[in-house]
């Protein structure tokens, strides 16, 4: 069975079975015709799947397009920002897939923007400045600089006894050359 039967089976299964969100069932609507592909958001073109379904449907959607960047951006953006697919451990063949696509068809500016957007929080100019100035102020506090200058006197310290050790043991070595020379 190809991606393509896989998919229509997967979607015509869970259309078949008039699920309805509920307390009682969680379900995701999912776009049968992803909207990158010229689908709507009209009745027809939606239908709630279960997360494993809805996770497999995007998986076969980026073999089905491998060519296409916005169906691996959905894919890279179901898994990484979606709270329970967070905790989803990838195979090492899903991740060299995704990753395999992604270099070999490259991503537009626009999808890497919206990546770093979803992942990045947002933090205004202002927040920025506030933030700097904390990290400034604990960087540069009494406390910080005393810890920074006792960690430079240890390495000094161990470096001194490392060059003291060195000596000592060249000094033995030439004792033991002297010795041997003399006997």
């Amino acid at each position: 069975m190809n991606n393509l039967q896989l998919y229509t089976k997967i979607i015509q299964n869970a259309k078949n079975q008039n699920r309805i969100k509920s307390k009682n069932f969680y379900f995701e609507l999912h776009h049968i015709i992803p909207k990158c592909l010229g689908g709507t958001n009209e009745k027809k073109n939606v239908v709630l799947l279960t997360p494993k379904e809805h996770y497999i449907c995007h998986k076969l959607l980026t073999r089905i397009y491998p060519s296409n960047s916005k169906i691996m951006f959905a894919l890279q953006m179901m898994i990484y920002t979606h709270k329970d697919l967070r905790k989803l451990k990838l195979s090492s063949r899903d991740y060299t897939c995704i990753k395999e696509l992604r270099y070999k068809n490259g991503l537009p500016e626009e999808t890497k923007q919206k990546m770093r957007d979803a992942i990045r929080p947002k933090i205004s100019d202002e927040g920025r400045l506030n933030i700097s100035i904390g990290l400034d102020k604990y960087f540069n506090s009494p406390q910080m600089v005393e810890k920074r200058n006792n960690k430079l006197q240890q390495r000094e310290q161990k470096i001194f006894e490392r060059n003291a050790k060195r000596e000592q043991r060249l000094a033995a070595l030439q004792i033991v050359q002297q010795t041997k020379l003399h006997n």
